[in-house]
């Protein structure tokens, strides 16, 4: 069985957890283990407004800047907690960047469900002139119990977020990952092609559990189509979202609401909320 897994955008974050909100359904019948750790991020409480079009001070470590981006504060050390919820099924996701370095840096993220293990995905951005790009989605075992899979880029063009974000700006980023799963009595092989386009809408007031934002009003197409290959089967899908985000400058994002539908099916929803941060 494979998994698929997602960049740590936004919008891949939603289809990360998209996907393990319909396994854990699946998985609904049986009985989970009890969470078997506790990691969360402590922010300093309610956040200030801030406002996304202003120059700031957040700074990136690296040393020559290039990791200075409008929507994602990189600095080592910063935390993000967040609430998400879809239907029936609500869970917790910390996000960290635990490190800094030349040109890229490092960064985590924790999704916590009661009743569930806690699951951890931790993976390397590169930072090209304020351009932030996950150069390898991350990896994680969302099945239960765990399988053993590897990923491996083939090909990547555009992005994860781009240098500048102002009002009509716009932006797009594909790519193909070759999945190989070991798990259960017959290996399998999946490609997934993963394309995204996004635009910026302008400043708009949004108000969250962290507090109330002036925040820029990014939406999001994204399609993913995955083909599944076993000795037993070819099992093709396709997952296609519209997400509309909303990021506060020097905080980075706040809130996500994303519509998903999986094989041209019934549309689903679901929300992001941060709770707390740090810097």
């Amino acid at each position: 069985m494979i998994i698929r897994r997602f960049p740590l955008t936004p919008t891949g974050l939603a289809s990360a957890l998209v996907i393990l909100v319909f396994i854990l359904s699946a998985c609904a019948g049986g009985s989970a283990p009890a969470s078997s750790a506790s990691s969360s991020n402590s922010g300093s409480g309610p956040a200030p407004v801030a406002s996304a079009g202003g120059s700031g001070t957040a700074s990136a470590s690296d040393g020559n800047g290039d990791c200075i981006n409008p929507l994602m504060p990189v600095v080592a050390g910063a935390s993000w907690n967040y609430n998400f919820s879809s239907g029936a099924v609500s869970m917790t996701i910390a996000q960290s960047i635990p490190s800094v370095s030349a040109g890229g840096f490092t960064k985590q993220v924790v999704y916590q469900m009661t009743g569930v293990d806690d699951t951890t995905q931790t993976g390397q951005w590169k930072c090209d002139r304020g351009a932030l790009t996950d150069i390898n989605p991350l990896s994680s075992d969302y099945g239960y119990p765990n399988p053993k899979t590897t990923y491996q880029i083939t090909s990547m063009v555009g992005p994860s977020l781009p240098a500048s974000a102002k009002p009509g700006d716009s932006w797009s980023q594909t790519y193909t990952v070759l999945i190989t799963s070991t798990a259960g009595s017959a290996p399998s092989q999946g490609r997934e092609n993963v394309s995204e386009s996004c635009n910026v809408i302008g400043t708009e007031s949004v108000t969250v559990a962290a507090g109330t934002f002036d925040a820029m009003h990014i939406t999001c197409k994204t399609s993913t189509s995955t083909v599944i290959d076993s000795t037993s089967q070819s099992a093709p899908s396709l997952y296609t979202s519209q997400t509309d985000d909303w990021y506060a400058a020097n905080i980075g994002l706040v809130k996500t609401n994303d519509q998903f539908s999986i094989n041209q099916g019934k549309t689903n929803s679901s929300v992001l909320e941060l709770t707390a941060y740090k810097k």
